[in-house]
């Protein structure tokens, strides 16, 4: 299948792509759904495509760096980076209380982080 350089397929989505997609995502979809998507979805594959292809000629054209930033900031006048400060959540526990699934159980009944079931 032959793609693009931000690797969009070229190719219409077809049926058997959206089935597989359904399927893998267990949704049930009816006779009139699948065509209802399968239209929107090659409708948004192209939308992206014209942006994408607008993006590649700006690039070829040099007009990328003008619009990637109102302020050119070099090394003599670039801000310094702000420092990382971890700072816990205060109220955690009471956020981990609604999780379906959590780590290791500790005396409340739950544990400290969301547990996550892999895909089907």
């Amino acid at each position: 299948m032959e793609t693009n350089r931000a690797d969009i397929p070229l190719k219409r989505i077809e049926r058997t792509d959206l089935l597989g997609l359904a399927k893998f995502a267990e949704f049930e979809l009816e006779e009139s759904q699948i065509d209802y998507f399968l239209d929107e979805l090659n409708r948004q594959r192209r939308a992206l495509l014209k942006l994408l292809e607008a993006r590649e000629l700006m690039e070829k054209e040099g007009w990328d760096q003008i619009m990637s930033h109102g302020i050119p900031y070099s090394a003599s006048n670039r801000p310094p980076l702000r420092e990382d400060i971890i700072e816990p959540f205060a109220n955690g526990s009471h956020i981990l209380e609604h999780a379906p699934l959590t780590d290791l159980v500790d005396d409340t009944g739950k544990g400290s982080y969301f547990l996550v079931p892999p895909p089907p």
